[in-house]
């Protein structure tokens, strides 16, 4: 089964790498079909099988030899073991299908990140819904109306209260130094994704992976320019997947 777990996140994270082509080009998602971006053909659907298409076409276009981008088959690589991740971590198909849909759109906001610094609203809530969906347990809900508040919901409002304390408190810090410039310490994608992580993983496993986040992401701030922005859901996304690993192999 895991086989088929690879198969399938390969499948996705094709189409992972295409929606992210469209966002950063400005085309629409979902339609027209397929196409090569030099020469604007339509691809055939035997130019679009995960990884082997690449090998295959020797990395370019069958049509006018342009480069394809080598993230292509390093996604859709990428995609296929979030997938088996996934497949190894779930208790039933239900909880493999919305794992792997979280797994698979935070891959999508990290290459959207790291391309654009910045990510669309519809796709963070759709990250978090599938993260509400995977680790929400109706009894919440019974032990809500007793009066005690723990759960998805309640480590979710935790962490992206905190984060929201946070990100003001360190905002207030750099403007009382440098009143004269619009500063941004965190932007509110990361508040609402980071809420979803902690939801999932729990007080303790969400302040270990944000905390891992922050180191992976410390020496960039050496190699960068400064005032430039530094995507932070790349890091997020491989904290969460050593948090989760670890908190599930416990």
């Amino acid at each position: 089964m895991m086989i088929v777990a690879f198969i399938v996140g390969l499948c996705f994270g094709s189409f992972v790498f295409a929606l992210y082509e469209r966002f950063v080009c400005q085309i629409r998602l979902f339609a027209p079909r397929s196409f090569c971006f030099a020469c604007e053909k339509t691809l055939k659907f035997y130019h679009l099988v995960p990884l082997f298409s690449f090998i295959s076409l020797r990395g370019k276009c069958a049509f006018c030899g342009a480069k394809i981008s080598p993230l292509s088959p390093l996604c859709e690589l990428t995609s296929g073991i979030l997938f088996v991740f996934a497949f190894k971590f779930s208790a039933n198909a239900f909880e493999f299908a919305f794992l792997s849909l979280y797994l698979a759109t935070l891959l999508l906001l990290s290459l959207i990140d790291t391309k654009c610094k910045a990510v669309p609203e519809l796709l963070l809530w759709a990250n978090f819904i599938f993260a509400l969906c995977f680790a929400f347990d109706e009894s919440e809900l019974y032990t809500l109306l007793l009066g005690e508040f723990k759960g998805f919901l309640a480590n979710a409002l935790i962490f992206a209260g905190g984060i929201f304390l946070l990100k003001s408190f360190v905002s207030c810090i750099l403007n009382v130094r440098r009143q004269h410039e619009k500063l941004e310490s965190m932007g509110e994608a990361d508040i609402l994704l980071i809420a979803g992580m902690g939801a999932i993983l729990g007080f303790k496993f969400g302040f270990y992976a944000l905390f891992a986040a922050c180191l992976l992401a410390l020496p960039c701030f050496f190699f960068v320019k400064k005032n430039t922005s530094i995507p932070l859901i790349p890091f997020l996304s491989l904290a969460f997947v050593g948090a989760f690993s670890v908190k599930e192999g416990l």
